[in-house]
């Protein structure tokens, strides 16, 4: 907590993103099930950039490789892609929110 008891940059960008994140990870699976490549596209490399803001470089990584599938409009794979994204995040999530806990 900061000195005039507010809550801090960075607990406050973290709870940012992981709002942000979820709402995209909603997104990412209706377009990659309706097979909008262009869509899924433009989506995982909106989260890519802000994963890789703080620190997840994973899960960045893998954002990569769907958002360049999405630009090459290859829709093979992304299920796949999806779920690895899915299961990273869950392990950001998990850290991020200690992070969170343990600035409070």
């Amino acid at each position: 907590m900061d000195a005039d008891g507010s809550q801090g940059f960075l607990p406050a960008l973290i709870k940012k993103y992981l709002a942000n994140a979820n709402s995209d990870l909603e997104l990412l699976a209706s377009s990659v099930q309706r097979g909008d490549a262009a869509r899924f596209g433009k989506i995982a490399h909106r989260l890519k950039s802000s994963s890789a803001n703080l620190g997840a470089m994973n899960l960045a990584s893998i954002c990569k490789e769907l958002e360049v599938a999405g630009r090459a409009e290859q829709i093979e794979g992304a299920d796949t892609l999806l779920t690895a994204i899915k299961s990273e995040y869950e392990r950001v999530d998990q850290v991020l929110g200690q992070e969170i806990r343990n600035t409070v």
